[in-house]
């Protein structure tokens, strides 16, 4: 049963790819918590259902929060007041209720240490956004998530750009060992469940090189000495 579980939500593609990450996280026991964010359209029926399925406990946020669509920014906590364009529905979802409503009233009080803790984040990347004070635009990954040129490809929020991204938090570094573990944890369940279309896609989007041009992330599959590309094949991995 648990199998067929992964499997349906692990493949279904009405979902974006991070969220489906962001439930297993719950349900295979990777984090104790995870916060979503819904489109406004059938996008939410298809989540909430999957998600009741798993058994999992949800908390519906008291308001709307804006789903950004430039590929620059990295938005990782709940804002009150924006001038974007409100359309996007937080889920707050654990196995327990109780913890899941400490989830929305963390985030709506902006109280990001708790709140980060609470979705298992690695305590080294809560204090490096602590002490940025904002979580990370993805552009500016490309000055202290690259090392020679080359990204790691277990610590890399870029990929979200694509919605292929192994993480759903922003790094401290270019090499946390605990971002590390949850990638490989994530990347090891893909390469189990996932249909072969969706792990060439994770595969392609942590092989291809990045660069930077008119302040927007691209993508190339030829280098150029300018370009950034990933340490290692992540190929070998997916066994």
């Amino acid at each position: 049963m648990l199998n067929e579980d992964v499997y349906t939500i692990i493949n279904n593609d009405k979902i974006s790819f991070q969220i489906r990450m962001d439930i297993l996280d719950v349900y295979l026991d990777c984090r104790k918590g995870a916060r979503i964010i819904c489109k406004v359209n059938e996008e939410v029926e298809s989540i909430v259902n999957s998600i009741l399925k798993l058994n999992l406990n949800i908390s519906v946020g008291k308001g709307l929060v804006p789903i950004y669509a430039s590929n620059s920014l990295f938005k990782d906590h709940f804002e009150i007041n924006s001038s974007q364009i409100l359309n996007g529905i937080p889920l707050y979802l654990s196995k327990e209720q109780d913890y899941a409503d400490k989830l929305r009233s963390y985030d709506e009080s902006m109280d990001d240490k708790n709140f980060g803790k609470l979705l298992s984040y690695p305590s080294c990347c809560i204090n490096y956004v602590k002490l940025n004070k904002k979580v990370p635009t993805l552009i500016e990954s490309f000055n202290f998530l690259v090392q020679n040129n080359k990204y790691n490809i277990w610590c890399w929020p870029v990929a979200s750009i694509s919605d292929s991204s192994l993480i759903s938090h922003f790094p401290c570094s270019y090499n946390c060992i605990e971002t590390e573990v949850l990638s490989k944890k994530r990347f090891n369940y893909l390469c189990k469940f996932a249909s072969k279309d969706l792990v060439n896609k994770i595969i392609k989007y942590h092989s291809v090189y990045y660069y930077l041009e008119d302040n927007s992330i691209k993508t190339s599959i030829e280098i150029k000495d300018s370009f950034i590309s990933p340490n290692i094949s992540i190929n070998e991995f997916c066994k």
